[in-house]
């Protein structure tokens, strides 16, 4: 929801810019990744092309060097700059006591959407598709809820899907029809049913990925990032770790946290160790050309 209003302020900052005839450049940075430097540079730099610049800023509090990019960000509120834009996002709540987000507020540059988890946020699906003027059932919000894997901007987009619809009433069944499992979603049942050693149910989840038109590629790296999603969560339960914290490290939002505590919880850390190694081994031979990455996918299923 956060990400939406960011979003959203750039259009219309943009809008304004284009409506009073201002040529700028537009810069999207990834702090988690770009060095502190890099960032520092386009934010004191003035562009040589165009008289204004608009900067979005993802993660700054997540940057190797934060401090200092904290420390420039922070003397740029004492002044407005006509020469610049900067809009950061983050995915998580910051602590109120941070003083970088003591200074936001003292400017009144700071806004924070509410805190989802499962309820609130088809609470919050509710509202929005009553705004849109759609009508949909019960068991449809449901569903829909957990086919966008409670990502507000995917249920966005599906509501747009489903208004072309042109149904009094859009029901589950619509639902089932017209909006496909988040692959993030099938994801998580696959790597479930690979825990709970259930391998006809594990092959039946992967062909289904793979139906889908999913790069079997892009599924092994996706099942690598969550094994390693769970290997972490695990070991920073070990250290004694908040769901806050927890939360931050694999940057995903505190109400997902419960589910993968759980999964962590019940699979031992050598069997993870083993899968994250044998996808490893996939990983290389399908680099290498020894085997199809599905075919491997495959046999992987019967020998973990």
């Amino acid at each position: 929801m956060s990400k939406t209003q960011a979003r959203k302020t750039i259009d219309e900052i943009r809008e304004k810019l284009n409506s009073d005839k201002v040529t700028h450049d537009y810069i999207t940075l990834d702090a988690s990744e770009t060095p502190a430097e890099t960032i520092i540079t386009e934010i004191e730099t003035p562009s040589l092309l165009s008289p204004h610049k608009v900067i979005f800023l993802k993660y700054p509090t997540e940057n190797s060097d934060k401090e200092d990019l904290i420390e420039c960000i922070t003397s740029h509120l004492d002044h407005s700059s006509e020469t610049m834009d900067l809009i950061m996002w983050e995915n998580i709540k910051l602590r109120a006591n941070l003083r970088f987000v003591k200074a936001l507020k003292a400017g009144d540059a700071i806004e924070e959407s509410p805190e989802l988890n499962r309820r609130s946020f088809r609470t919050w699906a509710q509202e929005v598709i009553d705004e849109e003027g759609l009508n949909l059932s019960k068991d449809a919000v449901y569903l829909l809820s957990e086919r966008v894997n409670y990502d507000p901007e995917r249920l966005t987009k599906e509501l747009t899907k489903l208004s072309l619809v042109g149904k009094k009433t859009i029901t589950e069944d619509d639902v089932e029809m017209l909006c496909p499992d988040t692959l993030e979603h099938s994801i998580w049942e696959l790597i479930d049913a690979i825990n709970d050693n259930n391998t006809a149910l594990a092959e039946k989840k992967l062909n289904r990925v793979l139906r889908q038109g999913n790069d079997p590629i892009y599924v092994l790296l996706m099942l690598v990032r969550n094994v390693r999603i769970i290997l972490l969560t695990k070991l920073l339960l070990k250290q004694g770790a908040s769901t806050y914290d927890i939360a931050r490290k694999i940057k995903a939002p505190p109400f997902t946290i419960s589910a993968v505590k759980e999964k962590a919880q019940r699979t031992s850390y050598d069997r993870l160790v083993t899968i994250y190694d044998k996808l490893s081994n996939i990983d290389y031979s399908g680099k290498t050309g020894l085997l199809d990455v599905d075919l491997a996918l495959n046999i992987l299923l019967s020998v973990i």
